[in-house]
C-alpha cells in the first residue's frame, strides 16, 4: 500500500480474506498472526501506470497472482 501511495497511484485498498482457498486446495482462514491469510490489493489507475507499478516492485511479488481488469470509475 505505501508503495503504490508514493508512486501516486489513482487509488488503492488493501482487503485481508475470512476464508479461502488456491491452486493447491489448501483452506486458508483468517487468524491473528496467521501467515498464510489471504490477501487482496486493488489498485485503481490507467493500465500503463499499473504495469509500470508492477515492473517496479516486482522483486516483491515472487509467487504473487495477478487478476487485470477493465473498471469504469463512476463519480459523483
Amino acid at each position: 500500500m505505501d508503495k503504490a501511495r508514493k508512486a501516486g497511484l489513482s487509488g488503492a485498498t488493501l482487503f485481508q480474506a475470512l476464508e479461502g482457498y488456491g491452486m493447491s486446495g489448501k483452506l486458508h482462514r483468517t487468524h491473528l498472526f496467521a501467515e498464510d491469510a489471504s490477501l487482496n490489493l486493488v489498485i485503481v489507475d490507467t493500465p500503463e501506470r499499473i504495469d509500470a507499478f508492477i515492473e517496479s516492485v516486482h522483486e516483491l511479488l515472487e509467487g504473487v497472482s495477478f487478476l487485470l481488469s477493465p473498471v469504469d470509475v463512476i463519480d459523483f
